[in-house]
């Protein structure tokens, strides 16, 4: 999502200077979904699987935001192509994948400079499996492990139960006017690392 006040956003963001921080674990996809029948890796992220990461956030945005942001404001959203310099991104900041059976289902990564969770995307069709949250825990252990001691984020209005869950609370609404010409309701939320996360995921590992 965007940013807000209180936390900057990067040079280089998910939708050209935009915060995004949605997850799609937060809302229940209709049909038929997958099972995880093995465990969730999370790994980071390399330049070459952008056009797949970038997939994983569109198909995110499309199917998961509709019911909070309305179906023409979700798909100018969905629809922003990727940054020029993505690939930069990637590499300069602590970006992880989340893969099931070698299938690339989600990601996620954070900002160290500024201890703000920049993203997190599920693919819809693995929603509420438990993804988001293995990113999520793998992202604050990088976080704690880094000296970190508090982690903000601004929240998409679906994905604000699923950080509060996750330990987060709400800071203040803002509204991030989006470049492409549309507004973005959001929350900014916060975390004191210091507390322990919540019901640790299970079946999941995590490569270096």
């Amino acid at each position: 999502m965007p940013g807000s006040r209180g936390f900057p956003a990067l040079a280089s963001n998910l939708d050209r200077h935009a915060r995004v921080t949605l997850e799609s674990d937060a809302m229940h996809h209709a049909g038929g979904l997958p099972h995880v029948n093995t465990p969730v890796v999370c790994r980071k992220a390399t330049p070459h699987e952008r056009h797949a990461i970038w997939n994983v956030r569109t198909a995110s945005i499309k199917a998961l935001c509709k019911s909070h942001y309305g179906e023409e404001t979700a798909e100018a959203w969905a629809n922003v192509p990727p940054p020029d310099d993505f690939e930069d991104v990637i590499r300069s900041h602590d970006f992880l994948v989340a893969e099931n059976d070698t299938v690339l289902v989600g990601f996620g990564f954070l900002n160290q400079r500024t201890a703000t969770l920049e993203a997190i995307f599920v693919a819809p069709e693995f929603a509420r499996r438990g993804i988001g949250t293995a990113v999520l825990a793998a992202l604050e252990e990088i976080a704690r492990g880094a000296g970190l001691s508090r982690l903000g984020l601004s929240a998409s209005l679906n994905a604000v139960g699923f950080y509060a869950q996750a330990g987060y609370q709400a800071i203040e609404p803002t509204i991030w006017p989006h470049p492409a010409g549309f507004d973005l309701p959001c929350v900014a939320m916060a975390k004191d690392l210091s507390r322990p996360f919540p019901n640790p995921p299970a079946q999941t590992k995590r490569e270096a």
